[in-house]
């Protein structure tokens, strides 16, 4: 009873995480033994990826970069999000695509420096007011992702851009996100106040802006970005399914 009411007196966005977190029981979980299955998805995956976000044959048997895809789901403004995502992971791939290329040149000019960008920032979806008495927020990017190297899943960061600590009060709950390899929920950030920075009685997110980047575990390495048109094209949950923050126990 008394959990209840305490339940009641946090503020909407806590309630909110919550429910997030309770939820992860009533979730089913996958088995992710079948090897045969998840080699024929991930051959899916490399087949359907979109065409104008710089998808050629030759890239489909790179072993030297990770893969990152992004599939947005349905929501108000979808459209406009979806076709920004498809535009910088254009412009990222081609930063990526003359850096592999130089590496592989041998008469590349030796006095040139070709560098890549380690991360991808994420779009913030929605315009959002933030006027929570208690400094916490989770931030839906309303998107889920997942990464391969040499075609095979493989975990991820979720890190704050250099410019968001510096230009707003908000910091990541957590510090850094760690996302398995088999998680197929949507992308979300856990944000607190810097009080330090200021006293802020509200904050807005503003559609597009960018707050949170995602990279490789390994960074030393280049990332590809592929925006898909089907959950599907992710490939094969493993037991984390949809499951985030705080689905793993104490």
């Amino acid at each position: 009873m008394g959990a209840t009411i305490s339940y009641y007196f946090q503020s909407a966005s806590l309630q909110s995480l919550i429910d997030y977190m309770t939820s992860y029981d009533s979730l089913a979980y996958n088995d992710n033994d079948d090897t045969n299955t998840n080699t024929n998805v991930e051959t899916n995956v490399e087949t359907n990826v979109e065409t104008n976000v710089g998808t050629t044959p030759n890239d489909l048997t790179h072993d030297t970069h990770y893969k990152l895809f992004i599939y947005i789901h349905d929501f108000p403004g979808m459209e406009y999000i979806k076709q920004e995502y498809v535009t910088n992971a254009l412009k990222h791939n081609n930063v990526v695509e003359g850096y592999l290329k130089a590496n592989e040149d041998a008469n590349a000019n030796a006095n040139e420096d070709v560098c890549y960008d380690s991360g991808f920032d994420l779009l913030c979806p929605e315009n959002t007011i933030w006027t929570e008495d208690i400094p916490i927020y989770m931030l839906d990017f309303k998107i889920s992702c997942a990464m391969t190297f040499n075609n095979k899943h493989v975990g991820y960061y979720l890190y704050m851009r250099s410019s968001t600590p510096i230009k707003t009060p908000l910091r990541l709950a957590n510090n850094v996100g760690i996302i398995d390899s088999g998680y197929r929920g949507t992308i979300r950030a856990l944000f607190d106040y810097n009080t330090l920075y200021s006293t802020y009685e509200m904050f807005e997110f503003v559609k597009s802006n960018r707050y949170v980047q995602l990279t490789p575990p390994n960074i030393g390495c280049p990332m590809k970005v592929y925006i898909v048109d089907d959950l599907s094209m992710l490939g094969k949950k493993n037991n984390r399914n949809e499951n985030g923050f705080g689905s793993s126990g104490n």
